[in-house]
């Protein structure tokens, strides 16, 4: 269960402001992001999910101990943690701040969970060997991935009704992992990767009111891999991409209209960006130069203010 990473290969003087650059390659973003999020005391800070509120949660590593933590519009962070577990894992806030993710147990079994005014259940596949909940959606619909007979297949659990619905994939597929969902169930869309015969890897969308599925290759993606992360509300996704040098990845913004590719943030080293709310702020982590890993918030809105949010749409 691996998502691909930016690394930087060479040095990016790019200004703050915004840089909109249009050619026969990607349409590219650069802009201002907020600070880097960091937990005090902690070695990496990793933000996974934002609601439409702009709660935000995430995984904060002590050493080699996961903790989950959850930080609300104002900035407070709360450390939240499955009981009795070795370690937390928090991906996905819908915006009632009701929280989905996975824990490991003593025996480093991995189980997916949902948290609820502070009551937590494990919710796990039947009979796999691990279970994972991703993105949450309003209707306690999770994004899920689990291992059975040794194959990662996709599934959207439902936590009001307890029952599970297998994502089906194109013949042939040897994995798949469910990622994102959307928060808003305007569209009740879920999104993801999966590996076909051949060893490529192609991104998808998944409606889950008709199980409709729908393969999204982005077009650039010449080295043979395209995942998606996280959908919102709106029927935009993020994800990441190869080309042909195959290193490093592009993350990119796919909109109804338009494929956007962002940009390293200032100082970057690495970074991805995993999920997106529907005021099109953008989540995830980055490692600087010299090796600090922190939380990562970028707003579409800000500084260009309508000049990408009418490219996207």
């Amino acid at each position: 269960m691996n998502n691909l990473t930016f690394r930087r290969s060479c040095s990016f003087g790019l200004a703050l402001s915004a840089l909109i650059v249009l050619c026969a390659g990607p349409v590219y973003a650069q802009w201002r992001p907020k600070p880097p999020i960091s937990v005090p005391g902690a070695t990496e800070t990793h933000i996974n999910s934002i609601n439409n509120m702009g709660t935000m949660v995430g995984t904060a590593f002590f050493g080699a101990t996961a903790q989950g933590l959850v930080i609300d519009p104002n900035g407070a962070i709360t450390m939240v943690n499955f009981p009795g577990a070795t370690g937390t894992f928090l991906q996905g806030v819908n915006d009632a701040g009701n929280i989905s993710g996975f824990y490991t147990d003593s025996v480093g079994g991995t189980h997916g969970f949902i948290e609820i005014g502070g009551v937590f259940g494990t919710h796990d596949f039947p009979g796999a060997t691990s279970t994972q909940l991703f993105g949450l959606s309003n209707t306690g619909q999770a994004a899920a991935t689990f291992i059975g007979s040794g194959v990662t297949h996709s599934a959207v659990y439902n936590s009001t009704t307890a029952t599970w619905t297998i994502i089906k994939v194109p013949t042939g597929t040897t994995s798949s992992e469910a990622r994102g969902i959307s928060v808003d169930t305007n569209l009740n869309l879920a999104c993801g990767y999966y590996t076909d015969g051949n060893g490529v890897t192609h991104g998808y969308l998944y409606n889950i009111k008709t199980a409709g599925f729908t393969t999204f290759d982005h077009p650039l993606a010449t080295g043979g891999s395209t995942q998606l992360f996280g959908v919102n509300g709106n029927g935009y996704a993020v994800g990441a991409y190869l080309d042909f040098n195959l290193t490093p990845p592009h993350w990119f913004v796919m909109a109804p209209s338009r494929n956007l590719d962002i940009t390293p943030p200032p100082n970057a080293d690495s970074f991805n960006l995993i999920a997106m709310n529907d005021q099109k702020t953008l989540v995830g982590t980055m490692t600087d130069a010299l090796g600090a890993v922190t939380g990562l918030e970028e707003l579409y809105s800000y500084p260009i203010g309508n000049i990408l949010n009418n490219l996207l749409d």
